[in-house]
């Protein structure tokens, strides 16, 4: 009797693992095949010459299966005391997901004429981690998101 209560104790534990499974979405956008809902961090350190630190935060939003945002952040420091915060604006995009190579392409107007800048970005499926370059006042330097969510 004993073991007839096992066996069913353990086909209803099996069948409760295997509904909840179901429920789980692709969290995982090499097997998803989509970036949309996710969230990516970069954050950039810079100790400047009067011994402040500035603490640049950049969060990339994927909308959906074409659009992006990002929002930024910067705070400076001395001494673990914040000295200024500022938030820019948020940036919109589109983007293409193909294989692991990720493509963002924003527009702006400078001096009245349209600027596209392009970012590609590649995919480490084990690290959960989207790396580049960025060429920022001339001087070309790498980015690695961490994926968030």
């Amino acid at each position: 009797m004993k073991l007839k209560q096992i066996f069913a104790l353990l086909g209803v534990a099996l069948l409760g693992l295997s509904a909840c499974s179901k429920d789980t979405p692709k969290t995982n956008p090499a097997s998803s095949g989509s970036l949309a809902g996710s969230q990516w961090e970069y954050i950039e350190q810079e100790l400047e010459d009067d011994g402040k630190t500035e603490t640049t935060t950049i969060v990339l939003r994927f909308i959906d299966g074409t659009k992006f945002v990002t929002e930024s952040t910067s705070v400076t420091t001395q001494g673990g005391t914040i000295l200024k915060s500022e938030t820019d604006t948020p940036k919109q995009g589109t983007y293409t997901y193909q294989g692991k190579e990720v493509t963002l392409t924003t527009t702006r107007q400078d001096d009245g004429k349209i600027v596209t800048s392009i970012v590609r970005l590649v995919m480490d499926d084990t690290n959960q981690t989207l790396a580049g370059t960025v060429t920022e006042d001339g001087v070309r330097k790498g980015i690695i998101y961490t994926r968030k969510k």
